[in-house]
């Protein structure tokens, strides 16, 4: 049996809940009224954000693979639903809603290796007349990021994604070819672009 959450964790969650719903629909108020109003109510860990018909709305949860899973099945049956975010309650995380549904989280931290990829990149662009300078600048803080052991926010997962794709092709047919970091730097290709979710946040 699940042990029950600390007082001061679910007053957390019952305030965030409370600033969400306020921004929601009717189906919202009337399917969670007891539970804004109750003040000893334990409050589910997640809660999904979703659009429908126009409305926004939310669904509550103890855990979010039970939302994705519902979120995928209303997205197959109703063209007017579409699900936007996952919160979590207690600490406020919110991901975005990907299509199959999963949440993709908003930074992801990213191997070492995926610096000396970029690192090759820009040296590559050197003398090129195409040169992007708005891209080099998403490469060169993506690669301080990496290396800072810090994590990649989301608006430079395709820049980063780009570059990984480019050098994966470049491998090919390369005798000194080392698969491993080839499946690494694949995995956190697909990753990037939303293919593999990332392990969602745990209560």
């Amino acid at each position: 049996m699940k042990p029950p959450t600390p007082a001061g964790a679910n007053d957390t969650r019952r305030r965030r809940l409370r600033d969400l719903a306020a921004t929601c629909g009717e189906h919202t108020q009337q399917t969670y009224a007891g539970i804004l109003r109750s003040g000893d109510r334990e409050i589910p860990a997640f809660a999904l954000l979703y659009e429908r018909a126009g409305s926004s709305e939310l669904l509550l949860s103890t855990t979010s693979g039970v939302l994705a899973g519902i979120a995928q099945e209303e997205l197959e049956r109703d063209p007017s639903y579409s699900p936007t975010a996952l919160v979590f309650l207690e600490s406020g995380e919110r991901r975005t809603a990907r299509i199959p549904v999963f949440f993709m989280a908003p930074a992801i931290t990213l191997p070492r290796l995926v610096s000396d990829v970029i690192d090759i990149d820009l040296a590559g662009r050197e003398g090129d007349e195409r040169r992007r300078p708005e891209r080099e600048a998403e490469l060169e803080r993506s690669r301080d990021l990496i290396r800072s052991g810090r994590p990649l926010p989301e608006d430079l997962y395709d820049a980063v994604a780009d570059v990984i794709e480019l050098d994966l092709a470049d491998r090919e047919g390369d005798e000194r070819r080392d698969a491993a970091s080839e499946r690494l730097l694949g995995e956190v290709h697909d990753q990037l672009l939303g293919r593999t979710p990332s392990p969602p946040a745990r209560t």
